[in-house]
Order: C-alpha cells, then sequence, then structure tokens
C-alpha cells in the first residue's frame, strides 16, 4: 500500500508538473504570438522599428522598405538621384551612374553638335559674302571693259582711267 502512496503521489507530483509547464509553454507562446502580431504590424508600417521582429524577418523587412524607397525614387521625374543612391542596391546605382554618364555624354555630343552648326552657317554666310562680292566686283569690271574705248580692230583699249576703275 505504501508503493500505492507513493506512486500516486509522484503521480500528482508529474500532473502538477505537465500542468505548470504547459502554463508555461502556453505563456511563453502568447507572448511570441503577441510578439509577432507587433512585429507584424510594425513591417507593414514604412518606419516603424522592428524590435519584435527576428533577426532573420529585419533582415527582409529591411531589404523590402529599402526596395520600395528605391522605387518610389526611380519613379520621380526627374529621379531622385539621392533618394536613388541612399536605398538602392548596388547594381541599380551602377545603371543610374551609366545612365546618368550617357545622359552627360549626349548633352556633350548635342553642343558639340549645335557648335558645329554655328561655325558651319557662319562659314556660309562668309562664304556667300566673298561669293557676292567677287560678282559684284566682276560685274563692275565688265562694265567698266564694256564702257572702255575701242581700237579699230574692235579690241579694247584700257586707258589710265579704265586701269584705274579696274584696280578698284
Amino acid at each position: 500500500m505504501s508503493y500505492l502512496r507513493i506512486l500516486g503521489g509522484l503521480a500528482g507530483c508529474a500532473a502538477l508538473i505537465g500542468i505548470v509547464a504547459w502554463a508555461v509553454a502556453t505563456f511563453h507562446k502568447a507572448q511570441a504570438v503577441d510578439g509577432y502580431r507587433a512585429c507584424s504590424k510594425a513591417a507593414k508600417s514604412a518606419s516603424a522599428p522592428l524590435t519584435d521582429c527576428d533577426a532573420t524577418i529585419k533582415v527582409l523587412v529591411t531589404a523590402a522598405r529599402a526596395s520600395a524607397a528605391c522605387d518610389a525614387a526611380l519613379e520621380k521625374d526627374p529621379v531622385d538621384l539621392f533618394g536613388a543612391t541612399t536605398s538602392c542596391a548596388a547594381g541599380t546605382k551602377r545603371i543610374i551612374a551609366r545612365a546618368t554618364a550617357a545622359e552627360g555624354s549626349l548633352a556633350d555630343a548635342n553642343a558639340q553638335l549645335a557648335g558645329a552648326k554655328a561655325d558651319r552657317d557662319a562659314a556660309v554666310l562668309r562664304a556667300e559674302a566673298r561669293a557676292n562680292l567677287i560678282a559684284a566686283r566682276k560685274a563692275a569690271n565688265d562694265r567698266t571693259i564694256e564702257a572702255a574705248p575701242r581700237t579699230d580692230a574692235g579690241l579694247v583699249h584700257c586707258d589710265a582711267q579704265c586701269l584705274h576703275a579696274l584696280a578698284d
């Protein structure tokens, strides 16, 4: 009979320990669920601290927030370069740098083309002015020669006055 009492007491202690262990586990689970709920609420916010989250979840939420900030910076017109460089990944930053460099090269090429076009237009104007001057001189010389006296054989006899008019 004493064994039964001992076994009964041990069974009661074991049951009590089991109930306490179950209560502690349930309490810890409730705390974990509350922590997960707080983490979920913080993760949905764009700037709330992630103090209740596990390290893996913190890394993932931080990466998602940076990605959203990067997308927002890239969707602005013009692109928010500061926001993009502070929130985007390295590969995206390289693409942005290449695009910015290409835009600078394009602007430089356009400026060089505009300068070349201005030089060409000025050269054309100078050539036209020179051609008009030469044509006017030739026409004046032709009029001078036509007005010059002729010899008996019909050849032009250019006297001093004629030569002076041709020299101008």
